[in-house]
C-alpha cells in the first residue's frame, strides 16, 4: 500500500466517527440489555454496570416519590376500620383493617389468650382417650390422672357398704368398713359401761386376792409427795385436781401403783405414789425402774 492509499483509508475512518475497535451492533445490543423503564416517570434508564440488581428509578426525585406513594397507601389502608366483636371477651371495638387481615381481638391480652387456647386445643387433640374405672366415662387423660373427676377418685377410696349386727341390741345396721361395732351412741355407751364394770370387778377381786385393801385419799398422797411426779420428777398442776373432766391433761395429778395390781401389788399407801397423767399412761402395768424400792410411808 502506497502513501496515497493509506491517506484515503484514514480519511474514511475519521469521517465514519466510530471508535476504532468497537462493533456498533454489539454496542447496541448491550445498551438494550441493560436499559430499564423508571417505575414513576417511565423514562428509559441505562444501567452502566452489567451486573447487580436492576435500577427501578431514574433519579432521587422518582425514588422519593415512590416512597411517598407507599406511605400514603399504608395510611389509607390503616384508615379502613370497622366494628367487630372480640372473639375472646365479646366486647365491641373498632378494628383496624378489613377482612381476614384486619384486627380480630380488642387487646393484646385477648390475643395471647386466643393463642393459648389454640395451643391447648392442639395438646388436647394429642392426649389419649381412657375410661374412668369408677363410672365408666371416657375422657382425655391429662398427666397421670386415672379418674375423670375428683368425686370419682373419692368414691373409689371409700370402702363398700356392709351390713353388721349390733352386739348390744341385736339390730342390723349399715356401715362402711369394720370400724363401727354398735348401731348407735347409746349402745356404745352401754358397752363402755359394761366394760368398766367388768374391769372394776376384776380389779377389786385382784386387790382382795393380793393382800390388804385400804381406802386411800388421793389428795393426801399428792400432798405427801409434794405434788410432784415420782416418775419424771416434774411438778403437777394442783388446779386440775379439783376441776372435773381434766384427767386427760398431761400434767394432771393421778394415782399410780408402784407395783401394778395385775403384777401382784396391793392397794395400800406404801404401794401408791403421785404421777402425772402422761407418765402414768406410758408406764401402764409395767414396773418402773425403781419399783423394787417401795416408798414406805405411814
Amino acid at each position: 500500500m502506497n502513501g496515497l492509499q493509506e491517506a484515503k483509508t484514514l480519511e474514511s475512518v475519521l469521517s465514519a466517527k466510530v471508535p476504532i475497535g468497537i462493533n456498533p451492533e454489539k454496542e447496541k445490543r448491550s445498551t438494550q440489555k441493560n436499559s430499564y423503564e423508571c417505575l414513576i416517570c417511565n423514562k428509559l434508564v441505562i444501567q452502566q454496570k452489567r451486573t447487580g440488581a436492576p435500577l427501578l428509578y431514574c433519579s432521587d426525585e422518582c425514588r422519593n416519590e415512590a416512597r411517598r406513594r407507599s406511605i400514603l397507601k399504608y395510611a389509607a389502608k390503616k384508615r379502613l376500620r370497622e366494628e367487630r366483636l372480640c372473639a375472646i371477651c365479646g366486647v365491641l371495638f373498632i378494628a383496624e383493617g378489613q377482612g381476614v387481615s384486619g384486627q380480630r381481638y380488642c387487646s393484646d391480652k385477648c390475643a395471647r389468650r386466643a393463642e393459648n387456647n389454640r395451643r391447648n386445643k392442639l395438646r388436647d387433640d394429642m392426649r389419649p382417650m381412657i375410661t374412668c374405672p369408677q363410672c365408666g366415662k371416657t375422657f382425655k387423660r391429662r398427666g397421670g390422672k386415672t379418674y375423670c373427676t375428683y368425686e370419682c377418685y373419692i368414691e373409689s377410696k371409700r370402702q363398700k357398704e356392709q351390713i353388721s349386727k349390733c352386739p348390744i341390741c341385736g339390730q342390723e345396721f349399715t356401715q362402711r368398713g369394720n370400724k363401727r361395732k354398735y348401731c348407735s351412741h347409746s349402745c356404745s355407751t352401754k358397752a363402755q359401761s359394761e366394760v368398766y364394770r367388768r374391769n372394776t370387778a376384776t380389779r377389786r377381786a385382784q386387790c382382795a386376792t393380793n393382800g390388804r385393801v385400804k381406802k386411800i385419799d388421793p389428795k393426801s398422797i399428792f400432798e405427801r409427795d409434794g405434788w410432784r411426779c415420782q416418775i419424771c420428777g416434774k411438778k403437777v398442776d394442783k388446779r386440775l385436781y379439783h376441776i372435773k373432766g381434766t384427767k386427760r391433761y398431761a400434767n394432771a395429778p393421778s394415782l399410780d401403783h408402784i407395783i401394778p395390781i395385775s403384777k401382784g401389788g396391793d392397794h395400800t399407801r406404801a404401794n401408791v405414789q403421785c404421777a402425772c397423767y402422761l407418765c402414768n399412761c406410758k408406764k401402764g402395768n409395767r414396773i418402773s425402774e425403781r419399783g423394787d424400792q417401795l416408798l414406805l410411808f405411814g
